[in-house]
């Protein structure tokens, strides 16, 4: 067996021979590597210098052993190299000599191929002079033809030159540029227009491009592209000059329009407002149509005859045949004046009929065509700004030019309007859209100024009138209206004011005339009126049947002026409000005006005339009766004026109206003669000296409150001026009470009243009957109960003043019978309760006659039996009582002098604190 040192030299060896045969000595240098000890360094021959000593152990010498391994391999190599090299030396000899064969077969070639070379570059020297002769003589041939070529087409495109120069001559640009668009695009230079505008590919019109119709394009066939040469320049700045004539020729033409127009806008605009008033003469026709129909439905007798009528008259608008319905010149001034300043064949045609808009179409088609576009829509803009700048300067005379100015805007819209749609690319929406506002703004300011020269309300109807029909024309073109018609909203407090000044002097003419006596009513047709139309009472009674004419009315004349004029200012007004807002917010909004009116002017006419009332002359109280009356029909005519008004709102004319008012029969409005009253409505007092209950009167339907307020504001003005005379009057009588003697030595005689408690009731019975029959039931009432508590104040009064200096108990017993004589007539009067006004002399007469007179000291008896006496009065009233003396005695059941001081220190410390009443009372 082999030693181990022995085998791994074989094993060394046959890794040696792998990697060598592998081409990859990297198992070797990892093998040697890996046999050296960590950290020892030195080179490979130094390593093999150590082994040879023997210092180094077997595992150290892996290393020695690998390079001899090497080494025996390449030993071995070496042998079989030289081996093989020994055993094909022959073939390698032979190899040697068929290499020097080849390389002398080699040389020969080479010199034949140059040889061939020299024949050949020879026979192509010849074909290149030969090819080079034949090129010239062929690029000759060509430059004659083409020159022949540029001659043929230059002439061509000098033929259409004059063409499109006689073109221009004749004024026919159409054609000019439909013939300037058949020259070559190549003939032209790199910046002309037209080449450009082909380059793009724009389209002038739609459906035909930049070289025209089908058809044109065949005839440009014939003329195909080509290079002009040196003429190339030449023709190029002839076509600028053409096409910049077309230009020029056009854009004169453009003004030439532009002139034409402004002079005829005025036209059109009055044209545009004509046909705006005829449409709205047509619809006020149908709507009398229609309203007409309607009325005959009932007795029609199917659905089929009901529509043949409507279908007949539907086929006479259409052909323009519709007539007989005149225009209310009252709510349509400025429609009827527009109406009759122009045929109708004007307003139903074209409004520019007159204007031709082919020269401008022209322009827009030429200029689109040459790509100049942008460069003649700001021409054109900046030429109608101009314009709309010049005819928005504002007239110094407005009232006399407003229609021309106006008309001129409103001519100059529709022009823009027809443009934009029949050439949106020349007018854009948002440059018309600011000329818009700019023309608003200027004709606001003009109206707004224009106004500040108006003194009556007629100029103001007209422009409002007329500016509708304007309005109307260009809201069917598109435009915003609505800041004009705002601004005529706007200015209807400014209209009503003005119609308000102009009505003034005539109410207050009506107003002051002569307040005495009641209107006399001597006709049925009057009668009529007064019922039916203006909704005036005929009788204060609300039962009573209308008397056979003649009769006097409860009112004066002053009442049914002031009637007629309110119904003609709400006609004006409602002329002014129509086409501004709705039906519904023109009926509000002249009941709002109208209320107005009645309480600034009517009302305040009246009222002054109450407040200017003397007490001098015939029959006072009469006379302040009357005023009661007038204002108590006025208030009752309301609800008739609202029903005016709503009729008036409806558009009707005045005659319409008239007759519709008729038709609203008697029965209707002859209610508004009274309303049941209710006699348990407090009110204040309208004196110092009394608080009565006051009946309502007024209904509030349909009449704004405003001016039921104020009419009921009115009437109680009238009572407290009747309440004044007759307190006067009445007080006067009682004065008389003082002059008796309140000292008696007795007691009355007889029941017989005193001279003053018969003259009152005489006054009072004659006050009542003349009040009864010249005032309405509430007022009336009212006065009566205010007249017995002025009574009853005035008992208590004349007890506590100083002519009186003291009474006894025979005096309070004549008071008693007189207070008794006072209640029972009381009693016997209308309205019932009459009596309560006397309650508290009634209960003083009791009280001091009874002599219970301590009772009053507890409050809760006081505040259940003697609830009308006033303490605060009662206790210097009862300080002038005095015992009998002298020749009477003084009986027992008398009240007693200490029973009254006794009184009197307990009411004034209850006066003083209120507190004991209050415990008292519980």
């Amino acid at each position: 067996m082999r030693a181990p040192a022995e085998d791994k030299k074989v094993d060394l060896k046959e890794l040696v021979e792998a990697a060598l045969d592998a081409e990859d000595l990297t198992p070797l240098v990892r093998l040697f590597f890996d046999s050296r000890p960590p950290g020892q360094t030195g080179h490979l021959d130094k390593a093999i210098r150590e082994s040879t000593r023997g210092d180094l152990d077997p595992d150290e010498r892996d290393g020695d052993t690998i390079t001899a391994a090497l080494q025996q391999v390449e030993e071995e190599q070496t042998a079989n190299i030289v081996q093989l090299c020994r055993t094909n030396a022959d073939e390698i000899a032979a190899s040697l000599l068929g290499l020097g064969n080849m390389g002398e077969q080699a040389t020969d070639l080479r010199g034949r191929l140059v040889e061939a070379n020299e024949a050949l570059q020879g026979a192509g020297q010849s074909l290149l002079s030969r090819l080079t002769e034949l090129r010239e003589l062929s690029r000759a041939q060509q430059a004659i033809s083409d020159t022949r070529k540029a001659v043929s087409e230059g002439a061509k495109l000098l033929q259409i030159c004059a063409g499109v120069s006689r073109l221009l001559t004749e004024g026919k640009l159409y054609r000019a540029l439909k013939l300037l668009e058949r020259v070559p695009s190549d003939a032209l230079l790199p910046g002309s227009p037209l080449n450009a505008t082909r380059a793009s590919g724009q389209s002038p019109t739609p459906g035909t491009n930049v070289n025209g119709s089908p058809g044109a394009r065949q005839r440009g066939a014939a003329l195909p592209a080509s290079d002009l040469g040196v003429l190339q320049p030449f023709a190029a700045g002839r076509l600028q000059q053409l096409a910049d004539s077309i230009e020029q020729q056009a854009l004169s033409d453009v003004k030439s329009w532009l002139v034409k127009v402004r002079a005829e806008a005025r036209s059109v605009g009055m044209g545009a407002a004509r046909r705006a008033a005829r449409a709205r003469q047509t619809e006020a026709a149908l709507a009398a149509e229609r309203k007409a129909l309607v009325t005959q439905l009932p007795s029609l007798a199917s659905a089929y005859e009901a529509a043949a009528p409507i279908a007949q008259r539907l086929t006479a608008t259409k052909g323009g045949q519709l007539g007989g319905a005149a225009l209310d010149p009252a709510a349509n001034p400025a429609a009827v004046q527009v109406l009759a300043g122009g045929a109708q064949a004007a307003s139903q045609g074209d409004l520019l009929l007159g204007i031709d808009m082919t020269l401008l179409h022209r322009g827009v088609h030429i200029h689109k065509t040459l790509g100049k576009m942008r460069t003649f829509k700001d021409y054109y803009y900046s030429n109608r700004r101009l314009q709309l700048q010049s005819d928005m300067a504002a007239p110094s005379r407005f009232l006399e030019t407003y229609q021309p100015f106006c008309a001129q805007l409103v001519g100059f819209f529709v022009v823009e309007e027809r443009v934009q749609r029949s050439a949106p690319d020349l007018a854009s929406s948002s440059q018309v859209d600011v000329s818009w506002e700019s023309a608003v703004a200027c004709i606001k300011s003009a109206v707004e100024s224009g106004l500040d020269a108006i003194t009556t309300p007629l100029p103001l109807l007209y422009i409002k009138d007329f500016l509708l029909l304007c309005c109307s024309t260009l809201g069917q073109c598109g435009y915003a209206v609505g800041p004009l018609q705002e601004m005529l909203v706007v200015q209807r407090s400014r209209y009503h004011d003005l119609l308000s000044q102009a009505l003034q002097p005539l109410v207050n003419a009506a107003a002051k005339a002569e307040p005495w006596p009641p209107l006399e009513v001597t006709t049925e047709a009057q009668a009529a009126e007064l019922r039916d139309m203006l909704g005036l009472p005929l009788l204060v009674a609300v039962d009573a049947a209308v008397p056979q004419v003649p009769f006097q009315a409860p009112f004066t004349a002053a009442i049914p002026e002031l009637l007629r004029l309110a119904r003609r200012w709400v006609e004006e007004s409602a002329a002014y409000l129509a086409g501004l807002t709705g039906l519904s917010d023109v009926t509000a909004m002249v009941r709002q005006h109208r209320d107005r009116m009645l309480v600034r002017i009517g009302v305040d006419a009246l009222q002054k005339r109450v407040e200017g009332f003397h007490m001098a002359g015939k029959d006072p109280q009469r006379r302040s009766m009357q005023l009661v009356a007038d204002a108590w029909a006025l208030s009752q005519a309301l609800p008739t004026l609202d029903d005016y008004t709503l009729v008036c709102t409806r558009g009707s004319s005045g005659k319409d109206r008239a007759s519709k008012w008729s038709q609203k029969g008697a029965q209707h409005r002859r209610n508004a003669s009274g309303v049941p009253h209710s006699l348990d409505t407090p009110r204040a007092g309208i004196t110092s000296q009394s608080a009565m209950p006051r009946p309502a009167s007024f209904s509030t339907q349909g009449a704004g409150n405003q001016a039921v307020g104020a009419m009921q504001s009115l009437q109680e003005a009238g009572e407290r001026v009747v309440v004044r005379v007759v307190a006067s009057q009445a007080g006067a009588l009682m004065g008389t009470a003082s002059l008796q003697d309140w000292l008696p030595d007795h007691a009355p005689r007889s029941n017989t009243p005193s001279e003053f408690v018969t003259d009152i009731i005489a006054f009072i019975k004659d006050e009542l009957k003349s009040g009864q029959a010249a005032m309405p039931d509430s007022s009336f009432c009212y006065v009566a109960r205010t007249l017995f508590d002025f009574v009853g104040k005035e008992v208590m009064a004349l007890l506590g003043e100083d002519r009186i200096a003291a009474f006894n108990m025979f005096a309070i017993f004549r008071l008693h019978r007189d207070v008794t004589t006072l209640a029972n007539f009381a009693e016997t009067c209308y309205p019932p309760g009459l009596v309560n006004g006397l309650a508290e002399p009634i209960q003083f007469c009791d009280i001091m006659s009874t002599a219970r007179l301590e009772e009053i000291i507890d409050p809760r008896k006081r505040q259940q039996s003697y609830a009308a006496i006033d303490i605060n009065e009662l206790v210097p009233v009862i300080d002038k009582y005095r015992e009998l003396s002298g020749k009477s005695k003084q009986p027992e059941s008398f009240l007693k002098r200490r029973t009254v001081d006794k009184v009197i220190r307990q009411l004034t410390l209850q006066l003083r604190d209120p507190d004991l009443s209050s415990v008292g009372a519980m």
